[in-house]
């Protein structure tokens, strides 16, 4: 897993178990910026979580009992 929160470069390890996704441990840059917050939530929504997951009308819809997130195609 390779990514861009926002303001600080994401890395870590995810596998497909039946119809979940497991992420693991995220590791991540530390630069501070304006609105980390928004970062910080993110990660904490996606950092060793197992989610149920959907794919559709061009989005990632990932789930469990602690939040949702949804991730649109990007052009």
């Amino acid at each position: 897993l390779h990514g861009f929160g926002g303001c600080n470069q994401i890395n870590g390890t995810f596998a497909f178990k039946k119809n979940q996704v497991v992420v693991g441990q995220l590791m991540h840059t530390l630069m501070a910026c304006i609105n980390q917050g928004v970062e910080d939530k993110f990660l904490k929504h996606l950092n060793g979580q197992t989610m149920d997951y959907e794919i559709g009308d061009n989005q990632l819809r990932m789930w469990n009992d602690a939040g949702s997130l949804t991730f649109k195609k990007g052009d």
